[in-house]
This record gives structure tokens, C-alpha cells and sequence, in this order.
């Protein structure tokens, strides 16, 4: 199936499959799910540079061309690029308005680009179509999206609730128990988050996203051996996760060790505001010089995280 895709040089050979897009969204999606988002890359911009030239009217007969903005804003999202993510969901709703998959993930954008009003507006546009349904779009996966993004504005009684809530429709949602666990490291409740995290363990066995909130704990409880021991057992399941680079660079950045941090081998993409201060912080570290790309999380937003990592790592080197 590969080369059937990736081998393609006349835009007209893609036109002619576009009758059944299914077959290739899903080629796309285990490219995505393998981390080969180049390859993934030129299939979906030929594919949305057809779809733009089919015409408003032919477009929105076909509702399933919603999904290539989807996969395409997802590709995006996974290579650092959040500005264009939001501009594709924001291109795509023109076209298909009712696309709530669409809706929900634009929100997840705002809220990575720090723009948490217009986020809040987003998400509550799913409001009153609360029927259960397999994929969640409207219970469990709002609601934590929804949880995610008050955790990130700092109203946390509000964030519990909307995780709360997420776990009142799926109470098997891992994302909203990892949400309400975070929660309480935020609020130093170290006991509670530690004892929450060991049941959630026993319940659902050693889940890599439940694991990395592990080793996160013990890197925040200065347990560097840990964290590193944890680290090692998950890099071959989170590889390129942006929280997970995140983490590999902190055990480095709070050990002190001056050797990983100017080679740090997996630096993230900028998928988060911390992963962006991280990648931006240790650029300087290497006397490398910051260059804005208008695609990336804007400098405003990730500024602060990047001179607290500044500020500790001057510490470290006083205390030396």
C-alpha cells in the first residue's frame, strides 16, 4: 500500500481514488500512529490542495472530506506546527460546519495556543447533544478536553469538575484519570496523587500515558533514579510523545548534567508550551540563535516557562 500512496506524482491518480477515501485515511492513520508524519505529510497536502480545487459546492456534498482536514490539522499538531493546525480546523469548519470532530479538536488547538476564551467558546458549541455515543465526542471526550483546558488556565476546582464528569460517562477514560491525578500534584497533594496513581495502576495495569505520570511524580519528588529507570522502560512505547521528551529533558535539566542538555537527542516539537521552552532553552544553551516560525506556539506563550527553566538552571549552576 505504500508505494501505491507515496509514489504518486500526478495529482489526477489521487483524484480518481476519491471516491473511497476510507482505504487511505487509514493508510494515513497508521503512518501517523508509526510517527512517520513526512510520508503521511505529502499524501494529505495533495490531497487537501485537490479537495480546494473541487469547489465549495462539491466539497460540502462530500461530508467525508471533513476527515482530511482532521488527520491533516493532527499531523501538524504532532510535528510542532499549531498555527497551522488551527488554520486548517478553522478552513475545514467554513466548509463543513457541522462537523463537531472538526469543532472539537480546533478547541484543543486554542487551548495549546494559550487562547483559553476562545477555547471555552468552542468546546460549549457541543453543548445539548450530550446522547451517549461509542466515540465520546460529546460525554467523556469533551468533558476532558474541557478538564485539560481549565487545568491550563489555572481554574482547577472547574478542571475536577469536567474531569469528574468525564468519568461519570466512561469511567474506564485513562486521559481524565491521569487529569484528576495531575490535578492534585498541582495542589502539592503528593499522598493523594501518589495513592490515586497506584490504584489507577492495579486497575489498568502499567499504561504507558499512567506510567509517564509516574515517572513524573518522581522526578517532582527529586527521585532522579527513578525517573530515570522509568524513562527507560517507556522509551520504546512514547518515543516522540511531547510529554514524554519533556520529561527526558527535566531528568537531565534537574540533575544538573550539563553534558546531556547540550545534546539532548530527542528534543521535542514544540507540541506543548513546556516542550517549546525546553527545545528553545537548550537551542540557546548550545549557543544556537532563536529563529520565530510563524507555524510554532508564539513566544509570548511559552516565554514564561522558558525563563523558569532559565531562572532553576541558574540555580543549579550557583549551587554548584
Amino acid at each position: 500500500m505504500e508505494n501505491e500512496y507515496l509514489n504518486v506524482r500526478d495529482p489526477n491518480d489521487i483524484r480518481e481514488r476519491l471516491e473511497d477515501l476510507s482505504s487511505l485515511y487509514k493508510y494515513v492513520s497508521i503512518l501517523e500512529s508509526q510517527k512517520e508524519h513526512r510520508k503521511s505529510r505529502q499524501i494529505l497536502n495533495m490531497l487537501i490542495n485537490i479537495v480546494r480545487s473541487l469547489g465549495t459546492g462539491v466539497i460540502q456534498k462530500r461530508h467525508d472530506f471533513s476527515a482530511a482536514y482532521q488527520l491533516f490539522a493532527g499531523n501538524c499538531m504532532a510535528v510542532g506546527e499549531v498555527k497551522k493546525a488551527h488554520q486548517l480546523c478553522r478552513e475545514g469548519l467554513q466548509f463543513f460546519p457541522e462537523s463537531d470532530e472538526l469543532r472539537l479538536f480546533l478547541g484543543h488547538c486554542l487551548t495549546n495556543l494559550h487562547q483559553f476564551e476562545e477555547a471555552e467558546k468552542v468546546f460549549h458549541q457541543l453543548d445539548g447533544k450530550e446522547e451517549l455515543s461509542e466515540s465520546g465526542l460529546y460525554t467523556f471526550r469533551k468533558s476532558t478536553k474541557l478538564g485539560e483546558l481549565y487545568q491550563r488556565w489555572g481554574q482547577l476546582e472547574e478542571a475536577e469538575k469536567h474531569f469528574k464528569m468525564g468519568l461519570g460517562f466512561r469511567n474506564g477514560w485513562i486521559p481524565a484519570h491521569i487529569g484528576l491525578i495531575e490535578l492534585e500534584i498541582m495542589k502539592t497533594n503528593m499522598k493523594e496523587a501518589r495513592e490515586y496513581l497506584a490504584h489507577a495502576i492495579k486497575r489498568f495495569g502499567p499504561d504507558p500515558a499512567l506510567m509517564l505520570t509516574t515517572a513524573n511524580l518522581a522526578l517532582i519528588s527529586s527521585n532522579f533514579a527513578e525517573a530515570d529507570d522509568l524513562a527507560a522502560n517507556l522509551q520504546g512505547k512514547l518515543l516522540g510523545d511531547d510529554r514524554f521528551e519533556y520529561l527526558l529533558f527535566q531528568i537531565d535539566f534537574f540533575k544538573g548534567d550539563h553534558d546531556s542538555l547540550s545534546n539532548v537527542p530527542y528534543l521535542m516539537t514544540g507540541k506543548s508550551v513546556e516542550t517549546e521552552a525546553a527545545r528553545i532553552w537548550a537551542e540557546h544553551f548550545k549557543g544556537k540563535t532563536y529563529e520565530e516560525d510563524p507555524l510554532r506556539i508564539p513566544k509570548d506563550v511559552w516565554r514564561e516557562e522558558y525563563n523558569e527553566l532559565n531562572t532553576v538552571w541558574q540555580g543549579i549552576q550557583n549551587n554548584e
